[in-house]
């Protein structure tokens, strides 16, 4: 009779080292009451591989690093690609004119790492799969650079399991950040976390306290959409960021809309932006973003309503970038104020109706300098945005429709009208 033998997949890796072997019969095996056990091995060997962006990327493992020498595998990976493998305390550096790494860190499953590479490269890591209860986690008092020693994508409900975080307690990627609000638990509730990067948490218990990640391998956890933003920053570029909890005021007036989206620029940079998110149990709309940076940085504000193309000029407010920075809490909101745009005006495109494709102008003063046109369609979804126009002349649309559309300009004059594209 045939031999079978058994393989299966998690979601993100393949095991094929079953130990159970079954042979063929006409009654099968195993019942409701009495499943056949399919066993197996631990050992399983896999490769975790991270496509580095140039600059910098915060990375941990789920390979197992305990008793493998994790730094080499790392150095000879990178190669001349690296520029610094840096943890909390120390960090390894690689000596072009040496043609070598100079330094020695522990890479361990417990610790998160700052990655820098002259270019994109992938970074793999070879070894077995490692168990999160075998590497719990100790989160001092302030700030943790910790790793993910899990395989999968978890919401941070589900990732961090059991463990009771402290009032204002945080949990940051490059990307974005928790925090966890009395009586409410973490929020956004959406964030995620993800094998291969590397996280900071920041605790406020002035005791030690162990963190054990979950894996919810056998359940299905659910995943957030991500929301596709206006404004995108490269997070890579910087080693640190800040975070910044806020509220948006117009006229005074404080938002209460998921439609707004904050911008964080620095010299015309965007360094970081978040949307809008409402909090049922505090009634109030907050964004939560980390803004990448380095010290002497002078941060300045953006806001676009997504839904009706409104786009503030840059606000008065100004924050200085702290590397580490935690600006605003859940009952103290840093609030970026904007004054509505007075200076507005309604513009006439030439022609109009147009031919789908073909260019048209706006009729503007001569004296005015375009910095960005907004096109938003008939339901309310922006599908384009121009930046750094030198003349009138706009590009065609390529679908018919109505398209509303707001020219800013250099003299802070904003222009909106209407086109029929046909």
């Amino acid at each position: 009779p045939d031999a079978f033998t058994f393989k299966f997949y998690d979601g993100s890796q393949e095991y094929t080292n079953c130990t159970t072997t079954l042979t063929g019969q006409e009654e099968g095996y195993g019942t409701p009451n009495s499943p056949v056990e399919l066993v197996f091995a631990n050992e399983q060997t896999m490769t975790q591989t991270t496509a580095m962006a140039e600059g910098w990327t915060w990375w941990s493992t789920p390979i197992e690093m305990n008793g493998n020498n994790g730094l080499e595998q790392l150095e000879n990976c990178l190669g001349s690609n690296g520029i610094m493998i840096k943890s909390k305390e120390s960090y390894a550096q690689y000596m072009s004119f040496m043609n070598q790494w100079v330094g020695n860190i522990s890479i361990t499953n417990e610790e998160g790492y700052k990655i820098d590479v002259t270019n994109s490269c992938p970074l793999s890591v070879t070894g077995v799969l490692a168990s999160p209860e075998d590497h719990p986690i100790t989160l001092s008092y302030q700030w943790n650079w910790i790793g993910y020693p899990v395989n999968q994508t978890q919401i941070i409900s589900s990732a961090l399991g059991d463990f009771v975080p402290s009032v204002n307690d945080i949990l940051k990627s490059q990307e974005g950040y928790a925090q966890y609000f009395p009586g409410i638990g973490w929020q956004p509730s959406s964030f995620t976390l993800s094998p291969g990067n590397g996280y900071l948490y920041y605790s406020n218990s002035t005791n030690n306290k162990t963190l054990v990640f979950s894996n919810t391998r056998a359940q299905v956890t659910p995943i957030a959409e991500s929301i596709v933003k206006h404004w995108n920053s490269n997070v890579h570029g910087y080693a640190d960021n800040m975070c910044l909890m806020a509220i948006i005021k117009i006229n005074g007036e404080e938002q209460r809309t998921d439609e707004i989206e904050l911008g964080a620029f620095v010299d015309g940079e965007c360094r970081g932006s978040g949307r809008a998110f409402y909090i049922e149990s505090l009634d109030r709309y907050y964004v939560m973003m980390t803004i990448s940076g380095q010290k002497g940085d002078d941060i300045s504000f953006k806001c676009i309503n997504t839904n009706d193309s409104f786009l503030s000029m840059e606000s008065d407010t100004r924050l200085a970038f702290t590397e580490n920075g935690i600006v605003g809490e859940y009952n103290q909101p840093y609030p970026v104020e904007f004054a509505s745009q007075n200076n507005t005006a309604q513009i006439v495109l030439f022609p109009n109706p147009v031919n789908r494709n073909e260019s048209f102008t706006v009729m503007i003063p001569d004296d005015e300098v375009i910095s960005e046109v907004i096109f938003v369609d008939a339901q309310g979804n922006m599908i384009r945005h121009d930046v750094g126009l030198s003349h009138p002349l706009l590009s065609g649309i390529p679908v018919v429709g109505l398209y509303n559309i707001t020219i800013i300009c250099k003299s802070g004059t904003v222009y909106h009208g209407r086109v029929i594209v046909k």
